[in-house]
């Protein structure tokens, strides 16, 4: 009996890990299964953008919203920028022909590339909800097409985030999240369970932050695409190229004191 009541409790102990799994994705090993999908299918929309300019080089990510060439990406991503190339999972190239909309108070640029074939992503009505599981997708330090995952720890109205960063111009609504970001995920997209963006990635921990991310959330994005249905396209030299992204002024600036900064 005594051996049997052993053998019962080591079974017992073995699947807890399992279940504890299971719980967190869902309650269903199905859930796992589902955001692998969901990954390979999404980051099939994402690009890596290789970006020239007055500075130099850099890096960054953008998404595809439609079946026209439009990509989304943060403003900071193509600021000083004279050129710029895109990356996709599957070896496609092209290049960014031009920007619709330039914002830099919500970080945000809607432009067009020059490849059409690619899939849309699409984006979420409204805002995720605080504990909801998103994965951000990008270029993190250069890594092409890496997801991290995790929760939405908060949703920051524009005030709060002006005051508590101390950057006056701050426009947009904020969703911080617990998922890894790094310089070069900037401008990739957060999605949800049904690989919905329900963000774009744009500040990222720094100092003795941990896990202290954000993204400008999905309703900015839309009010932004909503503005360019008869915007002309301006060159990256006429337009963005002449944008700077100031810390001071608060236009989406490395942040200070060890607190968020620019993703990348």
């Amino acid at each position: 009996m005594l051996r049997i009541a052993v053998s019962k409790i080591l079974t017992a102990l073995a699947i807890l890990p399992a279940i504890f799994l299971w719980d967190l994705l869902g309650s269903s090993p199905t859930i796992a299964q589902d955001l692998l999908d969901i990954i390979e299918q999404e980051e099939k929309s994402v690009v890596r953008i290789e970006v020239a300019g007055n500075e130099g080089e850099s890096l960054g990510s953008g998404f595809i919203i439609d079946d026209a060439g439009t990509m989304i990406t943060n403003c900071h991503v193509l600021a000083g920028v004279t050129s710029a190339t895109v990356h996709f999972p599957n070896g496609t190239r092209g290049i960014v022909r031009g920007t619709l909309l330039i914002d830099p108070n919500r970080d945000n640029a809607v432009t067009k590339i020059s490849v059409s074939s690619a899939p849309a992503i699409s984006l979420n009505t409204g805002l995720p909800r605080k504990g909801e599981t998103v994965t951000a997708l990008g270029s993190p330090v250069g890594l092409p097409f890496t997801a991290t995952n995790g929760i939405v720890s908060a949703i920051r109205p524009a005030a709060g985030m002006a005051r508590d960063l101390g950057r006056g111009n701050i426009k947009a609504t904020w969703v911080q999240v617990d998922a890894a970001i790094s310089p070069g995920n900037s401008g990739g997209p957060l999605i949800n369970r049904n690989g919905e963006v329900v963000a774009m990635c744009t500040l990222a921990s720094q100092g003795v932050a941990q896990n202290l991310n954000f993204g400008i959330s999905a309703e900015d994005i839309q009010d932004s695409i909503g503005k360019v249905s008869n915007a002309s396209l301006q060159s990256l030299q006429d337009g963005i190229a002449k944008v700077r992204m100031d810390s001071s002024s608060g236009d989406g600036g490395p942040g200070s004191g060890g607190g968020p900064g620019l993703g990348g």
